[in-house]
């Protein structure tokens, strides 16, 4: 059965699904299991400040930053700020001035840290504790 069957999207019916009610005892991992998924959505954010330190908050969101003069995006240790591992920060570049990403001290960046042009896009991710990758930019 093709993968897309299985949601009803393909040419096949999907099959049915056995459910069974969910009673109190199990409502709170069902409330977790919840919150996981919508914890993983992305959201948007903006900041128009010509230098910007990464927030908890911010995991997982797109923040678009405009502004005409050059930005410094800066990320806190984990000691300051604990963004879990694998956890992913969007930058744009929505203004003419250019993002450089920095790591704060003790805070290793690899990747290129430097926006390219208007509306050009970094990822940030956090490989492990004080270690973040920056995906594309430019050196």
């Amino acid at each position: 059965m093709e993968k897309l069957d299985k949601i009803g999207a393909g040419n096949n019916q999907p099959l049915p699904k056995q459910t069974k009610p969910v009673v109190a005892s199990q409502l709170n991992n069902v409330i977790e299991k919840v919150n996981t998924l919508v914890d993983n959505l992305v959201e948007f954010d903006s900041t128009t400040s010509n230098t910007y330190t990464l927030k908890l908050t911010d995991a997982n969101k797109y923040i678009s930053i405009d502004n005409s003069g050059a930005i410094t995006v800066t990320i806190p240790t984990n000691d300051s700020v604990q963004f879990p591992i694998g956890a992913t920060i969007t930058l744009e570049q929505t203004g003419a001035g250019q993002i450089t990403v920095e790591g704060d001290t003790g805070v290793t960046v690899t990747g290129n840290l430097l926006s390219i042009a208007q509306y050009s896009i970094l990822i940030l991710i956090k490989k492990t504790t004080d270690t973040w990758n920056c995906i594309g930019g430019t050196v």
